[in-house]
């Protein structure tokens, strides 16, 4: 299998934020979209302190599957995916009483 540096796989992460006011517990639900330069073996495991709710596909002890240069993945039984995704629940207490609250709109102007 081979190891992945920086540079050689580019993964982007989408994540669903909770909106401005809102303490809702649980935690973002990434998607995990995998684009190496060349078809690749790819490894990914998590580290998350909380549990899992749900995956896609099944996680186990990780996802290993190989990724295309068009980001399409494909597992070890040759099921494809377009992506990986998890989602999970954890007890961390986040402090919502302090930082700022900026609609889409404004973001370029705030930064």
């Amino acid at each position: 299998m081979k190891r992945l540096f920086a540079g050689t796989l580019t993964a982007m992460l989408a994540l669903s934020l909770t909106a401005c006011g809102q303490q809702e517990q649980g935690d973002a639900k990434p998607v995990i979209y995998l684009y190496p330069e060349q078809e690749t073996t790819v490894s990914v495991s998590l580290d998350y302190a909380g549990t899992l709710t749900a995956t896609y596909p099944a996680y186990e002890d990780g996802w290993t599957v190989t990724a295309e240069p068009d980001g399409t993945l494909y597992d070890e039984n040759g099921n494809e995916y377009s992506y990986l995704f998890w989602e999970g629940e954890n007890n961390i207490d986040y402090d919502f009483s302090k930082g700022f609250c900026v609609a889409g709109a404004d973001t370029a102007d705030f930064l």
